[in-house]
């Protein structure tokens, strides 16, 4: 269901790999009767192109949220507190948003998003250098 529900290519195998991982948010295994669930809310992990650079990591986010896919840290080659830090100035733009599903954090694409895809290298990297304290008082200041 799972699978048909989010039109995913990828066989029931590696979908019981990524639940295994711990990949799907609220996914559950259960290994007496070999048996998988998966909450309505889950959301496949987002698992194309996770570039080491930052601003094709900013970009793949981007790509993520708009494709309804989960933003796993551990799947990009960066690490975790600084993958956090890149999803606060995303959201801290409005380049995305967040909600919670029971105890898990969710991603979503905002009517921003799709600019990230074709912003220039430049501006992402001038971005990603701003200290974050800066970019939530610019933020908080914009919403006035």
């Amino acid at each position: 269901e799972f699978k048909k529900f989010h039109g995913l290519k990828e066989s029931e195998k590696t979908i019981r790999i990524w639940i295994d991982k711990g990949y799907i948010k609220g996914a559950i295994h259960n290994e007496k009767n070999d048996t998988y669930y998966i909450p309505k809310y889950s959301l496949p992990p987002y698992t194309k192109h996770r570039k080491s650079s930052e601003d094709k990591i900013f970009i793949n986010i981007a790509k993520a949220v708009l494709d309804f896919r989960d933003i796993i840290p551990e799947l990009f080659y960066i690490s975790p507190a600084r993958m956090n830090n890149i999803l606060k100035i995303m959201e801290a733009k409005g380049f995305i948003s967040s909600y919670k599903e029971g105890k898990y954090k969710y991603y979503s694409s905002t009517v921003n998003t799709r600019n990230v895809i074709y912003m220039k290298r430049k501006e992402i990297v001038e971005l990603l250098s701003i200290p974050m304290s800066e970019i939530v008082l610019k933020y908080a200041n914009s919403n006035n």
